[in-house]
C-alpha cells in the first residue's frame, strides 16, 4: 500500500516536470516507474478480488473501495477523468510526422497512467487493509 502511494507521488512529480519541460525529473530515467506498476498492480488485483467476492459485477467497485472515504472515491474518478484528458491532449499535440516528441513530453503523455495506476492499487489496498481491520475486529 504504501509502495503504492510513494509511486503515486513519483508519477505525480513526473508529469509535472514533463509539463515544465524536465525529461529525467529524478537525475535518471523515470521509466523504472513501469515496472513498479506492476509490483503493486498484483497484489491489489488480489485483494480486489477478495473484497468483490460475493457482490455483483456491476457493484464491483463500490464492494472493492467500500473501505475508502468519500474523498478518496471521488479522487479515483478525477484522477481517471484527468489521465484520459491528458493522453488524448498528448496525442492530438505530439506531431509525430515530424518526431517532434521529446523526453518530457512522452513523460507526460505516460506519467498520467502510471498516475492511475499507482492511485488504484492505493485505494484498493487502503480499502483492504480497513475492511480487513474492521471484520477482525
Amino acid at each position: 500500500m504504501y509502495l503504492a502511494m510513494v509511486g503515486c507521488f513519483l508519477s505525480l512529480v513526473a508529469h509535472l516536470c514533463g509539463y515544465i519541460g524536465i525529461g529525467r525529473p529524478f537525475g535518471m530515467d523515470p521509466w523504472p516507474l513501469h515496472i513498479g506498476v506492476i509490483v503493486v498492480c498484483i497484489p491489489a488485483v488480489f485483494a480486489a478480488q477478495k473484497l468483490s467476492k460475493g457482490y455483483l459485477q456491476d457493484e464491483m467497485w463500490h464492494a472493492v473501495l467500500r473501505g475508502c472515504p468519500e474523498w478518496m472515491k471521488s479522487l479515483f474518478v478525477v484522477i481517471f477523468a484527468y489521465a484520459f484528458i491528458s493522453f488524448f491532449m498528448f496525442i492530438l499535440v505530439t506531431d509525430n510526422a515530424a518526431n517532434v516528441v521529446n523526453e518530457a513530453n512522452k513523460l507526460r503523455g505516460f506519467s498520467g497512467h502510471w498516475l492511475v495506476f499507482y492511485y488504484v492499487s492505493y485505494a484498493i489496498l487502503y480499502s483492504y487493509h480497513k475492511v480487513m481491520l474492521n471484520d477482525s475486529g
